[in-house]
């Protein structure tokens, strides 16, 4: 290649830079391969537009490595889908230039393929432009070097293409940067296999965002890990939709910090398995969201040892629902704890099992003054 020169003899320009666009096109393999640094730097943007595919892959990684950020943005997609790993020797502020269209043309071995110091040239906007195809060709090890910035602009199908030992890969900090559409796309495979630890990172926005099937597929263990803020993220229905396993592994601290809406959630069967300690840890605001269900699930055990500011939580409808059994299981310090309107509550079927002490708590054992039965109201 012809090189214009000073009266020193030093290489100031390169007769490249009068090329036309058709003798580009025209260039051998040879007299690309002669093309040296002060050449390509000679070379306009419309010039590397110009070059044909063909052309485009007799360039050598060294040559490419040349180009400035504006040379660079003069790629085309099919240029760029034409490189081989070989060539994409470019820096981080090369790769910063590109476009999501440019992005998006490298192929996935040539994605596989980039540095961890390449990939922190990657702005956002270009870790969007990746394909799915593309995430999915990336390694742990380039995972784990992902900025919370870059993470955050993963899609949906991105995160979705992850596997294993991807998502494996992933600190607590970049889960926490994951978008919460991404986290509720998540499979119940995906959900299945993140560790404790990286539960620790979801936020209450992204647990919202969980698909009830997907919350029915979270480990017991990481249950049990969730913070109160946390789990106050999930829905009613979500709360519903755990397992008797998983409602087992709740801590006092995350009983009690459920809301009224949550504690609605929850089935019969959730309720029927509540050990006298988790029990023992909710409000009587809580008690009070329990439905007539819910009542019905709870074991003689159980409501005998419900605490007496927990028995005044319960709702009038809630002590009518109570069975037999349950009548007879309260304690006179629970009878005691009754208020005026759920005495009046109490059905005559149910009062024949209260326990008779010398001196009732609600007076004295005159039958006329006994608390009228719901059929009397």
């Amino acid at each position: 290649m012809r090189r214009r020169r000073d009266r020193g003899g030093a290489i100031v320009t390169s007769i490249i830079s009068t090329y036309s666009l058709a003798q580009i096109q025209r260039m051998t393999a040879g007299a690309i391969a002669a093309l040296g640094k002060t050449d390509i730097a000679a070379l306009s943007t419309s010039q590397i537009g110009a070059f044909s595919v063909t052309e485009t892959e007799e360039f050598s990684g060294t040559q490419l490595a040349e180009l400035s950020g504006n040379q660079m943005a003069g790629l085309a997609a099919a240029q760029i889908a034409s490189l081989s790993i070989g060539q994409t020797l470019f820096s981080a502020a090369q790769l910063s230039v590109l476009n999501e269209a440019q992005i998006g043309a490298f192929g996935t071995d040539e994605v596989a393929g980039l540095t961890t110091e390449q990939l922190a040239g990657l702005t956002p906007n270009e870790i969007a432009g990746l394909t799915a195809s593309q995430v999915a060709a990336l390694s742990p090890t380039q995972i784990a070097t992902l900025t919370p910035g870059q993470i955050g602009a993963l899609s949906v199908s991105d995160v979705r293409m992850l596997g294993g030992t991807q998502l494996a890969a992933l600190s607590a900090t970049q889960i926490k940067a994951l978008s919460p559409a991404a986290v509720g796309g998540l499979s119940q495979t995906q959900i299945a296999s993140l560790s404790t630890t990286q539960w620790q990172g979801v936020t209450s926005a992204q647990l919202r965002a969980l698909r009830t099937m997907s919350v029915a597929a979270l480990a017991s263990t990481n249950i049990a890990a969730l913070s109160v803020t946390q789990l106050g993220g999930l829905a009613a229905s979500a709360i519903g939709a755990l397992s008797v396993t998983q409602i087992g592994a709740l801590s006092t601290t995350e009983m009690a910090g459920l809301t009224a809406v949550q504690v609605t959630g929850m089935t019969g069967s959730q309720i029927g398995v509540l050990t006298p300690t988790q029990l023992g840890a909710l409000s009587a605001t809580q008690i009070g969201a329990f439905t007539t269900t819910d009542i019905a699930s709870l074991s003689p055990t159980q409501i005998g040892g419900l605490a007496a500011t927990q028995i005044a939580g319960l709702s009038a409808a809630g002590v009518a629902a109570l069975n037999s059994g349950q009548v007879a299981a309260l304690s006179v310090t629970q009878v005691a704890a009754f208020t005026a309107n759920q005495m009046r509550a109490v059905t005559a079927a149910e009062l024949q099992f209260f326990s008779a002490p010398s001196s009732p708590p609600w007076g004295r054992a005159r039958s006329p003054r006994c608390p009228p039965s719901r059929s009397a109201v």
